[in-house]
Protein backbone atom coordinates (compact mmCIF):
# COMPACT_ATOMS: atom_id res chain seq x y z
CA UNK A 1 0.00 0.00 0.00
CA UNK A 2 1.47 3.32 -1.03
CA UNK A 3 2.04 6.27 1.73
CA UNK A 4 1.96 9.85 1.21
CA UNK A 5 5.17 11.68 2.04
CA UNK A 6 5.57 12.82 5.15
CA UNK A 7 4.94 16.78 5.67
CA UNK A 8 8.05 18.26 6.48
CA UNK A 9 7.74 21.10 9.14
CA UNK A 10 9.55 24.18 9.42
CA UNK A 11 11.57 22.55 12.30
CA UNK A 12 12.83 19.55 10.49
CA UNK A 13 14.62 22.21 7.86
CA UNK A 14 16.56 23.64 11.12
CA UNK A 15 17.38 20.48 12.31
CA UNK A 16 20.82 19.77 12.09
CA UNK A 17 21.66 15.93 11.70
CA UNK A 18 24.01 13.13 13.63
CA UNK A 19 26.88 14.43 12.22
CA UNK A 20 26.52 18.20 12.97
CA UNK A 21 25.54 17.32 16.55
CA UNK A 22 29.18 14.57 16.48
CA UNK A 23 31.00 17.60 15.73
CA UNK A 24 29.81 19.70 17.95
CA UNK A 25 30.72 17.08 20.66
CA UNK A 26 34.33 16.41 19.32
CA UNK A 27 34.69 20.17 19.65
CA UNK A 28 33.84 20.55 23.17
CA UNK A 29 36.10 17.49 24.05
CA UNK A 30 39.28 19.19 22.31
CA UNK A 31 38.77 22.25 24.26
CA UNK A 32 38.70 20.36 27.32
CA UNK A 33 42.67 19.01 27.21
CA UNK A 34 45.21 21.70 27.98
CA UNK A 35 47.92 20.67 25.84
CA UNK A 36 48.69 23.38 23.32
CA UNK A 37 49.51 20.97 21.09
CA UNK A 38 46.40 19.38 21.30
CA UNK A 39 44.28 22.35 21.12
CA UNK A 40 46.31 23.47 18.16
CA UNK A 41 45.47 20.16 16.43
CA UNK A 42 42.02 20.47 17.65
CA UNK A 43 41.40 24.41 16.20
CA UNK A 44 42.66 22.40 12.93
CA UNK A 45 40.74 19.13 12.76
CA UNK A 46 37.35 21.40 14.40
CA UNK A 47 37.93 24.07 11.45
CA UNK A 48 37.79 20.82 8.81
CA UNK A 49 34.99 19.73 10.71
CA UNK A 50 32.62 22.49 10.96
CA UNK A 51 33.17 23.40 7.14
CA UNK A 52 32.27 19.77 6.27
CA UNK A 53 29.30 19.71 8.70
CA UNK A 54 28.00 22.97 7.55
CA UNK A 55 28.11 22.09 4.20
CA UNK A 56 26.16 18.46 4.96
CA UNK A 57 23.58 21.17 7.28
CA UNK A 58 23.49 22.80 3.96
CA UNK A 59 23.06 19.93 1.28
CA UNK A 60 20.72 18.56 4.15
CA UNK A 61 18.18 21.34 4.36
CA UNK A 62 18.14 22.33 0.55
CA UNK A 63 17.37 18.99 0.08
CA UNK A 64 14.00 19.02 2.34
CA UNK A 65 13.26 22.41 0.86
CA UNK A 66 13.57 21.25 -2.40
CA UNK A 67 10.97 18.34 -1.67
CA UNK A 68 8.88 20.90 0.54
CA UNK A 69 8.57 23.28 -2.77
CA UNK A 70 8.24 20.46 -5.04
CA UNK A 71 5.09 19.22 -3.00
CA UNK A 72 3.74 22.74 -2.87
CA UNK A 73 3.71 23.48 -6.46
CA UNK A 74 2.08 20.14 -7.11
CA UNK A 75 -0.99 21.32 -4.91
CA UNK A 76 -1.04 24.31 -6.81
CA UNK A 77 -1.38 23.30 -10.06
CA UNK A 78 -3.42 20.91 -8.99
CA UNK A 79 -5.36 23.58 -8.06
CA UNK A 80 -5.85 22.98 -4.11
CA UNK A 81 -4.23 26.65 -3.67
CA UNK A 82 -5.45 26.59 0.31
CA UNK A 83 -3.47 23.16 0.73
CA UNK A 84 -0.41 24.53 -0.58
CA UNK A 85 -0.43 27.88 1.54
CA UNK A 86 0.88 25.82 4.37
CA UNK A 87 4.44 25.27 2.96
CA UNK A 88 4.72 27.82 0.94
CA UNK A 89 4.25 29.95 4.28
CA UNK A 90 6.74 27.91 5.79
CA UNK A 91 9.38 27.48 3.02
CA UNK A 92 8.88 32.31 2.70
CA UNK A 93 9.65 32.26 6.35
CA UNK A 94 12.20 29.67 7.02
CA UNK A 95 13.69 28.00 3.78
CA UNK A 96 17.11 28.44 1.86
CA UNK A 97 17.36 32.05 0.25
CA UNK A 98 16.15 30.80 -3.14
CA UNK A 99 13.14 28.85 -1.66
CA UNK A 100 12.15 31.89 0.39
CA UNK A 101 11.46 33.90 -2.76
CA UNK A 102 9.91 31.24 -4.92
CA UNK A 103 7.23 30.58 -2.32
CA UNK A 104 6.85 34.29 -2.17
CA UNK A 105 5.84 34.08 -5.55
CA UNK A 106 3.59 31.07 -5.75
CA UNK A 107 1.97 32.41 -2.19
CA UNK A 108 1.02 35.80 -3.49
CA UNK A 109 -0.39 33.70 -6.51
CA UNK A 110 -2.46 31.41 -4.20
CA UNK A 111 -3.99 34.44 -2.65
CA UNK A 112 -4.54 35.34 -5.79
CA UNK A 113 -6.30 32.18 -7.29
CA UNK A 114 -8.64 32.80 -3.97
CA UNK A 115 -9.40 36.19 -4.84
CA UNK A 116 -7.63 37.68 -1.73
CA UNK A 117 -6.07 40.74 -3.48
CA UNK A 118 -4.84 41.86 0.20
CA UNK A 119 -2.68 39.09 1.32
CA UNK A 120 -1.73 38.62 -2.50
CA UNK A 121 0.32 42.15 -2.69
CA UNK A 122 1.37 41.63 0.98
CA UNK A 123 3.66 38.34 -0.29
CA UNK A 124 4.39 40.30 -3.53
CA UNK A 125 5.78 43.62 -1.41
CA UNK A 126 7.51 40.76 0.50
CA UNK A 127 9.27 39.24 -2.36
CA UNK A 128 9.84 42.59 -4.32
CA UNK A 129 11.87 43.64 -1.13
CA UNK A 130 13.73 40.71 -1.30
CA UNK A 131 14.48 39.41 -4.91
CA UNK A 132 17.17 41.57 -6.28
CA UNK A 133 18.66 39.03 -7.75
CA UNK A 134 17.96 37.20 -9.98
CA UNK A 135 16.96 40.40 -12.23
CA UNK A 136 13.43 38.61 -13.90
CA UNK A 137 12.27 37.34 -10.04
CA UNK A 138 12.77 41.31 -9.38
CA UNK A 139 10.55 42.23 -12.53
CA UNK A 140 8.07 39.67 -12.68
CA UNK A 141 7.38 40.40 -8.35
CA UNK A 142 6.69 43.98 -9.72
CA UNK A 143 4.38 43.06 -12.73
CA UNK A 144 2.62 41.20 -10.00
CA UNK A 145 2.10 43.35 -7.32
CA UNK A 146 0.94 45.75 -10.01
CA UNK A 147 -2.17 43.34 -11.25
CA UNK A 148 -2.77 42.26 -7.39
CA UNK A 149 -3.60 46.30 -7.41
CA UNK A 150 -5.45 46.18 -10.65
CA UNK A 151 -7.49 43.42 -9.52
CA UNK A 152 -8.80 45.24 -6.61
CA UNK A 153 -9.41 48.15 -8.07
CA UNK A 154 -6.30 50.13 -6.98
CA UNK A 155 -5.66 51.54 -10.46
CA UNK A 156 -2.96 53.86 -9.56
CA UNK A 157 -1.05 51.88 -7.06
CA UNK A 158 -1.17 49.19 -9.95
CA UNK A 159 0.16 51.35 -12.24
CA UNK A 160 2.64 53.12 -10.23
CA UNK A 161 4.34 48.76 -10.10
CA UNK A 162 3.65 48.36 -13.81
CA UNK A 163 5.93 51.18 -14.01
CA UNK A 164 8.42 50.35 -12.03
CA UNK A 165 8.45 47.07 -13.38
CA UNK A 166 9.25 48.33 -16.67
CA UNK A 167 12.28 50.17 -15.66
CA UNK A 168 13.50 47.23 -13.98
CA UNK A 169 16.09 44.99 -15.86
CA UNK A 170 14.11 41.33 -17.04
CA UNK A 171 12.17 40.26 -19.93
CA UNK A 172 8.47 41.25 -18.80
CA UNK A 173 9.57 44.81 -19.94
CA UNK A 174 7.02 45.10 -22.86
CA UNK A 175 3.69 43.41 -20.88
CA UNK A 176 4.76 46.25 -17.96
CA UNK A 177 4.89 48.99 -20.47
CA UNK A 178 1.42 47.97 -22.23
CA UNK A 179 0.07 46.85 -18.35
CA UNK A 180 0.75 50.35 -17.10
CA UNK A 181 -0.71 52.34 -19.87
CA UNK A 182 -3.79 50.29 -20.11
CA UNK A 183 -4.12 51.04 -16.12
CA UNK A 184 -2.95 54.95 -16.70
CA UNK A 185 -5.81 55.63 -19.05
CA UNK A 186 -8.56 53.87 -16.86
CA UNK A 187 -7.39 55.79 -13.75
CA UNK A 188 -7.75 58.87 -16.23
CA UNK A 189 -3.93 59.88 -16.30
CA UNK A 190 -4.29 59.81 -20.13
CA UNK A 191 -0.82 61.89 -20.49
CA UNK A 192 0.96 59.19 -18.41
CA UNK A 193 -1.24 56.44 -20.10
CA UNK A 194 0.34 58.57 -23.78
CA UNK A 195 3.90 58.53 -22.08
CA UNK A 196 3.44 54.70 -21.56
CA UNK A 197 2.26 53.94 -25.41
CA UNK A 198 4.93 56.05 -26.89
CA UNK A 199 7.46 54.39 -24.83
CA UNK A 200 6.21 51.19 -25.78
CA UNK A 201 6.63 52.46 -29.28
CA UNK A 202 10.24 53.88 -28.86
CA UNK A 203 11.72 50.24 -26.75
CA UNK A 204 9.43 48.00 -29.39
CA UNK A 205 10.20 49.56 -33.01
CA UNK A 206 8.44 46.85 -35.10
CA UNK A 207 6.83 45.24 -32.48
CA UNK A 208 3.93 43.58 -33.85
CA UNK A 209 1.41 45.63 -31.93
CA UNK A 210 2.89 48.65 -33.18
CA UNK A 211 -0.42 49.45 -35.51
CA UNK A 212 -2.48 48.62 -32.49
CA UNK A 213 -0.87 51.43 -29.92
CA UNK A 214 -0.17 53.93 -32.89
CA UNK A 215 -4.02 53.92 -32.91
CA UNK A 216 -4.64 53.61 -28.96
CA UNK A 217 -2.39 56.72 -28.88
CA UNK A 218 -4.48 59.35 -31.52
CA UNK A 219 -7.58 58.16 -29.79
CA UNK A 220 -5.95 59.34 -26.47
CA UNK A 221 -5.02 62.07 -28.25
CA UNK A 222 -7.94 63.03 -29.48
CA UNK A 223 -9.38 62.90 -26.34
CA UNK A 224 -7.13 64.62 -24.09
CA UNK A 225 -7.67 67.45 -26.32
CA UNK A 226 -10.95 67.44 -26.08
CA UNK A 227 -11.03 67.25 -22.51
CA UNK A 228 -8.24 70.43 -21.95
CA UNK A 229 -10.95 71.99 -24.54
CA UNK A 230 -13.80 71.77 -22.05
CA UNK A 231 -11.82 73.10 -19.35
Amino acid sequence: MAHSPKRITRKDLRRPDQFVTFTGQLLNLVRHHRSASLIALGVLVGALLFYGAWDLYQSRRNRLAAQEYARALNLFHEQKYRDAMAPLTDLSESGPSIYRRLALLYLGNSHLALGDTKNAASAFERLAGRATKPDYLHQLALLSLGHAHEKAGNLKEAAKNYLAAGQASGPFKEQAILAEARTSAQAGDLKAALQAYRNYLTSFPGAERSGEISLRIRELEAKAEMAEKQK
